[in-house]
């Protein structure tokens, strides 16, 4: 029985002796960083950056931020704060709206948020992919609605008055780059 055990755990990989460490992401200070930063839940102070600089970062007002983390929160429990293996605390649920947010409104990679938000590749990837999943769940009816007649004739109007008729045909012109672009008109 115990040598089966051991082929298994063999098999499986885990600590062996000339495997190579785990590379030390800095978990605790990363979390207690992104509060700071942000939120000041877990310490008494000031948050570092303004309301601004947090929609901006965010990109999200604060309140569409907490309906998120509640309505994550409440189709997943991957989002809820449990303690690890070690029964340290696990990553908090601010983490993983960060890395999640990161990833999708800037485009990061997963690897590119590793630093900042204290956690492995595989687990904002992870993350990304359970938090789009809780957001249909969540607001599919609410913000999520199928188009119809009525939309479609509104957003073919806005792209028009922007010069860009019959857009919707054509979705990748809504992505033209514009070299002399007026400032008010970026973005």
């Amino acid at each position: 029985m115990m040598a089966a055990l051991s082929q298994m755990q063999a098999r499986r990989g885990g600590s062996r002796k000339g495997k190579k460490a785990n590379r030390d992401i800095q978990s605790p200070q990363a979390s207690l960083k992104i509060d700071n930063d942000y939120f000041c839940r877990n310490t008494a102070g000031v948050q570092i950056f303004s309301e601004a600089k947090f929609e901006r970062r965010q990109r999200t007002p604060r309140e569409v931020y907490e309906m998120l983390l509640v309505g994550n929160c409440a189709a997943d429990p991957y989002f809820i704060q449990k303690p690890d293996a070690f029964l340290c605390d696990g990553a908090s649920t601010d983490r993983k709206l960060t890395a999640a947010l990161s990833q999708l409104c800037f485009g990061f990679s997963a690897d590119a948020v590793v630093e900042y938000v204290g956690r492995a590749v595989s687990t904002n990837m992870e993350c990304l992919k359970r938090f789009s999943y809780a957001v249909v769940d969540t607001f599919e009816g609410e913000w999520l609605q199928y188009l119809n007649e009525e939309h479609i004739v509104k957003i073919e109007d806005s792209y028009c008055s922007l010069g860009f008729p019959g857009s919707l045909d054509y979705v990748d012109c809504a992505s033209w780059e514009w070299d002399k672009c007026p400032v008010a008109l970026q973005g």
